[in-house]
């Protein structure tokens, strides 16, 4: 049996992609009123052409003893919570924005063997309970966090593969890097300014923003020893490529914001700042994109629920 926690954008696309492919999968959620919700209807899946497909996935509140693989698809915040409920010696394969997430959650359950990281360019974004868009098709990279960890990676890409998903096996350290890197650059300022990726590209000031913030986690990066090429100029015309492909989609971050749930902001541009720090390094304007977001997440709690936007 396959189980995937988590049943926010990723983790619905997952879960009935999975379940699409005839695979034993339940979907686990740690709020049980949403969890009997989600169980009483198929999730609903619109395809990148716009058409819907269905697929039923039964719905959990509690995490079922045996497990062959479990997909951990939870914000970064709700990590720790989630591993701890997990049972038996089955594979966690993580798939999570932020820095470094497979290597953290092989920590927390002191069996780094037993974790497979996942990077993702699969696009997806959630619509109303139960229901998902997949904006576009992308590359899944997968691999071991250890040596005796890589037959459960080419596992994972079996399943994946199964599923319809471009899924290979590859360099997942540096592959999250590059991921971390685009969404550092993307997410907050989108966030921030409530656009569209591309809206970026669109202006000479946020683009420039954009570019520094890139630019910082590449030092960072090269600075660390995440391996591959951290030159300035790769970093920048990294982010703006995928913001000219994905230039109508709206960011996870702005997406929470909009729903007035906390975002990953942490997890993205603050671990860039952190890790900066330890390094002795600066990464201010990372560091800054990460206050805001935090200042406008607090104010937001703040303002008169009858006040205009």
């Amino acid at each position: 049996m396959l189980l995937v926690v988590g049943p926010g954008a990723m983790g619905t696309l997952l879960a009935a992609s999975l379940a699409r492919a005839g695979f034993e999968v339940k979907l686990l959620d740690r709020d049980p009123d949403r969890a009997r919700r989600l169980s009483q209807k198929p999730l609903v899946v619109i395809d990148p052409s716009g058409a819907p497909w269905e697929a039923s996935v039964p719905v959990l509140s509690e995490p079922p003893s045996e497990v062959e693989v479990t997909f951990l698809c939870v914000k970064t915040g709700a990590t720790e919570a989630a591993v701890a409920r997990l049972a038996g010696s089955g594979t966690v394969a993580v798939l999570q924005n932020g820095c470094e997430r497979a290597a953290a959650v092989g920590a927390l359950l002191g069996a780094p063997e037993r974790v497979v990281g996942l990077v993702t360019s699969e696009g997806a974004t959630r619509g109303a309970e139960g229901r998902v868009r997949h904006g576009g098709r992308g590359l899944t990279q997968v691999g071991s966090l250890t040596p005796e960890g890589a037959p459960r990676a080419v596992r994972v890409v079996e399943l994946l593969q199964a599923a319809g998903w471009d899924a290979r096996l590859g360099e997942v350290r540096q592959a999250s890097w590059e991921k971390l890197l685009v969404n550092a650059a993307i997410n907050a300022l989108t966030g921030i300014l409530d656009c569209p990726n591309g809206v970026l590209l669109a202006s000479a000031e946020a683009s420039a923003l954009a570019d520094e913030a890139a630019r910082e986690v590449a030092r960072v990066a090269s600075a660390i020893g995440v391996s591959g090429d951290w030159e300035p100029a790769r970093a920048t015309a990294a982010w703006r490529d995928v913001a000219l492909h994905t230039s109508a989609n709206i960011s996870s971050t702005l997406q929470d914001l909009r729903r007035s749930q906390t975002t990953e902001v942490r997890a993205i541009n603050g671990s860039v700042a952190r890790l900066a720090a330890e390094h002795g390094l600066r990464a201010p304007i990372n560091d800054l994109l990460c206050r805001l977001v935090a200042a406008r997440q607090d104010v937001a709690t703040h303002r008169d629920p009858g006040e205009a936007e």
